[in-house]
């Protein structure tokens, strides 16, 4: 698969997943004090999809934060580690001698 149909597949899942967040959201705001009339609701049913969808869809968003957060800390402290012992020669910094 080519980088630009990776990008255009990636771009349609954020769409999707944004879509999704968002119309749940706006769904249960909106039916959240609906007069609930027999004992198999439909609008309760809804609720609780939308609901188990916003909670299954941030509880892969904390996945992703606890296993991005000690790779990127991880990256930071490599690269900065790199500035710290190769910031500092006048070859790196572009300083001439010779005058």
């Amino acid at each position: 698969m080519s980088k630009q149909k990776k990008r255009v597949v990636a771009a349609m899942f954020l769409l999707v997943f944004a879509v999704a967040l968002v119309f749940s959201s706006v769904f249960i705001i909106s039916h959240a004090h609906h007069n609930c009339t027999e004992d198999h609701c439909e609008t309760c049913v809804a609720l609780h999809i939308c609901q188990n969808l916003l909670q299954n869809l941030a509880g892969g968003l904390k996945a992703a934060a606890i296993f991005a957060a000690p790779l990127l800390l991880l990256c930071a402290l490599l690269l900065g580690s790199e500035r710290l012992f190769y910031g500092k020669s006048l070859i790196i910094n572009k300083i001439r001698l010779n005058i």
